[in-house]
């Protein structure tokens, strides 16, 4: 069993005050530091915009070679075009995310509030992806903001594709936990209040018992703390990957 644990984003303000990264730490020093108390992280500014060459490179070198990245997709892709004719979309982020491919773990494919399940939809994206050849070699995780794709007929899709339904934790947002493939893709968005909100230690063990209920059907477990709000998705981070190498996840 692999785990990857750690933060959606790293590079919040807010943490550069002694939060997290000592007060007098460069914040192109950062991810450096980050990278040697995580093996993995969540990239979250792709979903705004591709980011340009020298990000990436720095990405890259300022990680150890067994760290992995979570790239984000496009907003373009998920929230405008809706995973309709996004063939040049797709190339544009493929494009720009070259370079990290070494440590490319998967893709995160978000969908928006109020995107209704789309079943076609779903599977022509899917398909594309197994046909665009840079995305082909990666995993794809699909997490779902309407309550209607969680239906038994775009899990055969996902199975179908090998794709990963997102287990998404959060008080605001629908969510089962099924396995549709060999790895878990979980996100923890903050317990009582979104992304503003610690996870007691009782609510992380319970997350913990709940991915170590599927240890038999997966190979591979991300799990990416979003509740970033004084660091608590830090904290969090660092407790969960504890607790589940308590239960020998390993």
């Amino acid at each position: 069993m692999k785990l990857y644990i750690g933060t959606s984003g790293y590079d919040y303000s807010h943490w550069g005050s002694g939060i997290f990264y000592h007060s007098g730490l460069p914040a192109d020093k950062w991810l450096e530091f980050y990278s040697r108390q995580f093996n993995g992280v969540e990239l979250i500014t792709t979903f705004s915009q591709p980011p340009e060459g020298a990000t990436v490179e720095a990405w890259l070198k300022s990680t150890p070679r067994e760290f992995r990245f979570s790239v984000k997709g496009s907003s373009y892709i998920t929230h405008i075009k809706r995973l309709e004719d996004v063939e040049e979309s797709l190339e544009t982020l493929a494009h720009s995310v070259q370079l990290l491919k070494p440590k490319i773990a998967c893709f995160l494919w978000q969908l928006p509030p109020g995107f209704k399940k789309d079943h076609q939809g779903l599977a022509d994206f899917c398909s594309l992806l197994k046909r665009t050849r840079f995305f082909q070699g990666f995993r794809h995780v699909f997490e779902f903001a309407d309550a209607s794709w969680f239906s038994s007929d775009v899990y055969r899709i996902l199975k179908d594709y090998r794709c990963c339904l997102c287990f998404t934790e959060s008080s605001e947002k629908p969510g089962e936990w099924v396995v549709t493939t060999d790895f878990i893709y979980a996100r923890f968005n903050g317990g009582k209040a979104f992304y503003n909100s610690q996870y007691s230690r009782n609510e992380l063990e319970q997350l913990a018992d709940k991915v170590r209920a599927f240890r038999d059907k997966v190979h591979t477990v991300y799990a990416f703390f979003n509740n970033d709000e004084q660091g608590f998705a830090v904290y969090n981070a660092q407790t969960f990957r504890m607790l589940l190498l308590e239960r020998r996840m390993l």
